[in-house]
């Protein structure tokens, strides 16, 4: 009952990016550890801000600026590598969008709802990702770094372990259809080979 420790009375709209990439074979994700929950990983995000004309600041301008306020020292980036990344945020694929389960902050009177989107790095892209270790400007976090996704880890909220779930399983998604787009081409080639023997 009540706002809680929430900014708004009613739906209070968030969004948070799901960053991940491969570390020696195993899937990675940038999670970061909030000093109200050390103990659990939580994913960087935050709320999304009013601006100065009184509409809402888009979902992926809020992506971007929560990973490099959060997670990520752009001050020890080079410059053009930051960008790069903040267009990747802002570019990535839609997971969720609605209410956060298991949200602690959540009331009867208040609540988050999120839009969530996916971006996925390469190994390269990742080495030049520079993280806060040692927390955020604002002391909410004690750092961020990579951690391998595991089955069944537990997480700051039921929603972030399900946001991380949601991105491991469009990464093997999309590895099963690259194997049988390869697979249909090596038995096309195999054909055509066949054919152009036989005539």
């Amino acid at each position: 009952i009540g706002r809680g420790s929430l900014g708004k009375w009613g739906v209070n709209h968030a969004a948070d990016p799901v960053v991940t990439t491969y570390l020696d074979g195993d899937l990675h994700v940038v999670a970061i550890f909030r000093t109200d929950a050390p103990e659990f990983p939580a994913l960087p995000g935050g709320m999304v801000e009013t601006l100065e004309s009184g509409a809402m600041e888009p979902f992926s301008m809020t992506m971007s600026r929560e990973f490099f306020e959060e997670a990520a020292n752009d001050k020890l980036m080079n410059p053009e590598d930051a960008e790069k990344i903040r267009e990747k945020l802002r570019s990535g694929a839609l997971l969720y969008c609605g209410i956060v389960d298991g949200e602690p902050r959540n009331t009867t009177n208040a609540w988050i709802e999120t839009v969530v989107r996916h971006t996925h790095l390469s190994s390269e892209d990742a080495r030049k990702l520079s993280l806060r270790i040692d927390g955020d400007d604002m002391g909410e976090t004690k750092g961020a770094r990579w951690i391998r996704v595991t089955d069944g880890m537990k997480w700051y909220n039921e929603g972030h372990a399900s946001f991380v779930k949601a991105a491991q399983e469009r990464l093997d998604s999309d590895a099963s259809w690259t194997q049988f787009l390869m697979m249909a081409f090596f038995v096309f080639v195999v054909m055509m080979l066949i054919y152009i023997k036989e005539h």
